[in-house]
């Protein structure tokens, strides 16, 4: 399995904006969707007011930037997804929220409450991603505050959570986002404890991957084949880059290098991969990456 990072992509014109890139979702309609932080440090993660810039933007696979939404909600947004029906998800860390929001921005329902943290089911603590199944469940890896994943209802009624502060099989050391496999595995990429963990969807644990290649995993996404894997680096380790790992085997590729010329990576902070094999970096250093498969 080989692949190479697109030079061209995506197409930014003046009249385009690419901030610090969190989250990277591809959409049923096969675009490209993004969020950033609308130009707000990490240290203001908690300022009084919200972001006024849009912080979802809409790509084409071409890589041209086509639409611009969500202003006026978020205060510090962090994880996407974009769910089956097309609606959009968004967990905030400065709010302790998740947000479902329409294609106009408007707000569907939300979950936690807001700027109360709190480790009870009704709460959240700096959440850090999101992600809904077919049949509509929520998991939200909940996350700097919190060590769990939290499972909802398609109408955001609690179901059950499972996880808390360690290293065992199970346990998290910061969760830093989630997501499914094609047949509905919950994949967590355990930050701290640089390793990912697979769960079924009442929580069960299914299997570890801690191989030190993983680097510091932020993101992951997953096909029934492979991990795909946004490492971030070790603290003392200056790289960066997509790792793959054959889920059988347990092989592990690396692709792209860490620093600060056109197509490095300095802070991949989400993965997702498209139906065409194609894969999406968001990386934290205003930068948007795509990787194309090549045989």
């Amino acid at each position: 399995m080989n692949y190479k990072r697109q030079a061209d992509w995506p197409k930014v014109t003046p009249r385009d904006t690419i901030a610090d890139m969190t989250a990277v979702s591809i959409g049923k309609d096969g675009y490209i969707y993004t969020l950033d932080r609308g130009g707000r440090s990490w240290k203001d993660r908690n300022a009084p007011t919200t972001l006024s810039s849009p912080v979802i933007k809409q790509w084409s696979a071409e890589g041209e930037q086509l639409a611009a939404f969500g202003s006026g909600l978020f205060v510090m947004p962090h994880g996407l997804c974009v769910d089956p029906d097309g609606a959009f998800w968004v967990a905030d860390v400065g709010r302790h929220q998740v947000l479902k929001l329409d294609t106009t921005g408007t707000v569907l329902l939300v979950l936690g409450q807001e700027r109360r943290p709190g480790s009870s089911a009704d709460c959240f603590s700096l959440p850090t991603g999101v992600v809904v199944a077919d049949n509509g469940c929520i998991f939200v890896t909940d996350g700097y505050g919190n060590a769990r994943v939290m499972k909802f209802s398609a109408d955001g009624t609690f179901i059950h959570q499972w996880g808390k502060r360690g290293s065992a099989n199970g346990e998290f050391k910061l969760p830093h986002s989630v997501a499914l496999d094609p047949v509905g595995n919950v994949v967590v990429a355990d930050r701290e404890n640089a390793r990912v963990q697979m769960f079924d969807c009442a929580g069960r644990h299914l299997a570890t991957w801690d191989n030190r290649e993983l680097g510091k995993p932020f993101s992951v996404a997953a096909s029934m084949t492979h991990l795909f894997i946004a490492d971030c680096g070790f603290p003392n380790d200056r790289r960066a880059g997509l790792v793959i790992i054959n889920r059988t085997s347990n092989e592990i590729v690396r692709f792209g290098e860490f620093g600060t010329a056109a197509g490095e990576m300095l802070g991949p902070h989400d993965i997702d991969w498209a139906a065409d094999g194609s894969i999406y970096i968001a990386d934290a250093a205003a930068r948007l990456h795509k990787f194309r498969r090549e045989e």
